[in-house]
């Protein structure tokens, strides 16, 4: 359990976050790093040209782990799907930019984009229907994604709009 309670001497209760052990780091980071594969690939950009500052990325994922544990305590056992997974990831990549390919420098906010769409299409899919956006949409997004400000909390809002008939209960994680 990566967050345990702790009795303070006040009377009330704290938490302390422990992260995840080293081998469930690893899957996740695995397979993330097999989606920036596909979309290098989808590119064609080969992983050599990426420099990718692991360290931080592996912050991103704790950082998501925490979020995880965040929202079952403070939002009464709410549990994390996939949907806010990726928005998270999308968050914490663009805010952070893990990656560095030379000559492009929107390659983390582009990579961001192509989890979204991603997780979206496994939604769909799941359901047995076809993700369409519109050029225009995608423009727009795009756009928001390289000049604004976006919060974790409005990303997971896009996401969540984009798939509105999304059921926690799928796990379709598998399909990302």
């Amino acid at each position: 359990m990566p967050i345990l309670p702790i009795d303070t001497s006040d009377g009330s209760t704290d938490y302390r976050y422990f992260p995840p052990q080293d081998n469930i780091l690893e899957e996740k980071k695995n397979k993330w790093l097999n989606l920036l594969c596909s979309f290098l690939k989808s590119e064609n950009i080969g992983i050599e040209n990426v420099d990718i500052e692991m360290k931080t990325f592996i912050e991103i994922l704790v950082r998501i782990d925490k979020r995880r544990e965040y929202f079952k305590i403070y939002h009464d056992g709410t549990t994390m799907n996939e949907l806010k997974e990726t928005a998270l990831l999308a968050y914490w990549i663009m805010k952070f930019k893990p990656f560095y390919l030379k000559g492009e420098p929107l390659i983390n906010e582009r990579f961001s984009l192509f989890i979204v769409y991603g997780v979206c299409k496994a939604t769909y899919d799941a359901y047995g229907l076809l993700f369409v956006v519109s050029s225009r949409y995608k423009k727009q997004l795009k756009y928001a994604f390289i000049y604004w400000e976006l919060s974790k909390e409005s990303i997971i809002m896009i996401i969540q709009s984009l798939c509105p008939f999304h059921d926690d209960k799928l796990g379709l994680t598998k399909n990302v």
